[in-house]
């Protein structure tokens, strides 16, 4: 009996046409499954509906990542699964690994994620940071200065900083500039440099030429991003997986990032033969998004900064040698009695109480908290 088989590809009409001259022709496709948009979803609606006898169709899928991890065969690993769902958007997780069909546009940021970012704290960035290690990144989305569809330039500050060891992200500011006045941006970032101390900034690289030739002579660093598809995606995903699980903080007051956060929306398009699809981002029809991509680009500044837990800026020690030697600052395991008149010991011990007051189920002694988490960034002076 003739036949053949397509593998992971998305079946066309002229693939099925091509045995039909021929006795019991038939066409096998193994694939994933797609948007509800491509060609197979067709194919599937005809089978559920039984319109066409001559049409068999077996659709393996799983409800969720939990039956997934149950049901999958033993070649897909849970830990696998659990890995890929950390690192995709939820609709192109359900497609490519849950086999589930997906609308094409799904919303990024749906009300119960924004719920959870929205949050009420003083703009501040070292009352936020409180003591911890923490870093601040801003963010560039230019338009021309006028802009037929209503674009905007927007500039946004994010602090970066960890909460029990996770990564959280606290926007600092996002703000709109007139006309995509340079001068504007240079001030904005300017102020972000002087009062939350700046570290690096993402410029996406359109229209923006200017302000990177600018960026290059200031203390802080920078980068010149193209908006690619994977650029994006990484962009986006790590965005999404910080607001989804709670570790996105955006002050109440920011109404127009959360607006646009509300009416944005990701497309999985299809792309070659593979039935998967590459996202594609941006505002739903008539809506902006230029608030959203400058946020995206803050936390993509910071993408390769590892922070320290707790940072004590340099030890300084002036008890007698012998004793020295046993410090706990000093890699010793003791605490000696000098402690209770010593800047650095008081210094750590100020630290100790953040990280006891913060709710920790089963905090570390101070000697293990100085061995393990205190993290000297100055220099260290001792006795002979």
């Amino acid at each position: 009996m003739p036949f053949q088989v397509v593998i992971e590809g998305i079946i066309e009409g002229a693939l099925a046409s091509a045995t039909i001259d021929t006795d019991d022709g038939l066409t096998l496709v193994d694939s994933t499954v797609g948007p509800k948009s491509s060609p197979l979803y067709t194919l599937y609606n005809l089978a559920q509906r039984g319109e066409d006898p001559s049409l068999f169709y077996s659709h393996i899928f799983y409800a969720d990542l939990h039956h997934a991890c149950l049901e999958a065969p033993a070649w897909i690993t849970a830990a696998a699964l659990k890995s890929r769902a950390a690192q995709m958007l939820p609709a192109e997780f359900a497609q490519q690994h849950l086999n589930l069909w997906q609308s094409s546009t799904s919303a990024l940021f749906p009300p119960a994620i924004l719920d959870k970012c929205r949050d009420d704290y003083r703009l501040d960035a070292e009352s936020i940071a409180d003591g911890r290690a923490h870093v601040v990144g801003a963010g560039l989305d230019r338009a021309y200065g006028f802009s037929l569809h209503g674009d905007q330039t927007v500039t946004t500050a994010v602090m970066k900083l960890l909460v029990n060891e996770e990564e959280h992200f606290y926007v600092l500011a996002s703000d709109k500039i007139m006309f995509s006045n340079a001068g504007g941006i240079k001030k904005a970032f300017s102020k972000y440099q002087r009062e939350f101390n700046l570290s690096r900034c993402t410029i996406e690289a359109y229209n923006s030429q200017d302000i990177a030739a600018w960026c290059a002579d200031q203390d802080f660093s920078s980068e010149t991003v193209h908006a690619t598809s994977d650029r994006q995606s990484n962009a986006f995903t790590a965005l999404y997986n910080a607001a989804s699980e709670g570790r996105l903080h955006i002050h109440k007051d920011f109404a127009k990032l959360f607006e646009e956060l509300g009416n944005f929306e990701y497309t999985l398009a299809n792309t070659g033969n593979h039935g998967g699809g590459q996202a594609k981002f941006g505002g739903a029809k008539g809506c902006h998004d230029d608030h959203v991509y400058s946020l995206a680009w803050a936390l993509y500044s910071l993408r390769d900064d590892l922070l320290n837990p707790y940072e004590i800026q340099g030890i300084h020690c002036h008890g007698e040698a012998h004793v020295a030697r046993l410090c706990a600052l000093n890699g010793g395991t003791f605490i000696p009695p000098c402690a209770e008149s010593c800047r650095s010991m008081l210094a750590a011990h100020g630290l100790y109480r953040r990280y006891r007051d913060r709710g920790q189920i089963d905090p570390d002694s101070f000697e293990t908290f100085i061995d393990r988490k205190l993290i000297n960034t100055g220099a260290h002076t001792q006795p002979r």
